[in-house]
């Protein structure tokens, strides 16, 4: 198993791709780019963040926090998405009938 910390500083240290059309914007046309904003929150999140937080606490063996936040960095999610998303399937495939 990948030792955690390496895994994390190898994810942060990674260096962006550059694209090489970028030389080729103007400087007011990139200027421009940059300070537009593109709103690319579904309907369903925008609801979510309107809604209230509750916290969620309890204890977990180390071994499965250790697998589930490895899971949850190497998936580029946070572990309270990976919870929710994980509680979303749990759901659709348990059903009550």
């Amino acid at each position: 198993m990948a030792d955690l910390k390496n895994l994390k500083k190898k994810v942060s240290t990674q260096k962006k791709k550059t694209n090489p059309k970028a030389d080729s914007i103007d400087t007011g046309e990139a200027s421009d780019l940059m300070n537009e904003t593109i709103d690319t929150t579904q309907p369903e999140e925008k609801e979510k963040e309107k809604e209230k937080t509750k916290d969620l606490n309890f204890k977990v063996p180390v071994s499965f926090h250790k697998a589930f936040k490895k899971y949850a960095i190497v998936h580029d999610m946070s572990m309270k998405d990976l919870l929710e998303a994980s509680f979303g399937y749990y759901q659709d495939q348990y059903k009550a009938k």
